[in-house]
């Protein structure tokens, strides 16, 4: 079991999207939502946590560590490994 166990709820995951979205809710987002099978919110996040587009869309596609070795696109598969990405975005420094 990963890090989907501390998924602290979808309330808020939203209120941490909504801090993101003030600042990266732009083109860029939607660029990397496209490649994130439209998930604008997962975008936001990972746009505003690894800075910049191609620094988006280099880390979605490499293996992370505390995803247990999963590429944060392959996360997308289901609502366990979608709750695991989250978690890991939200305790990102």
């Amino acid at each position: 079991m990963g890090w989907e166990q501390y998924y602290p709820g979808d309330d808020e995951w939203e209120e941490f999207v909504n801090i993101f979205a003030k600042k990266y809710k732009d083109e860029n987002a939607y660029q990397l939502a496209q490649l994130l099978d439209n998930k604008l919110d997962v975008a936001i996040v990972i746009y505003g946590q690894i800075g910049g587009l191609q620094g988006s869309i280099d880390w979605i596609s490499r293996k992370v560590p505390v995803l247990e070795n999963l590429r944060p696109i392959d996360c997308l598969e289901n609502d366990v490994l979608i709750k695991r990405l989250k978690t890991a975005l939200m305790r990102m420094p």
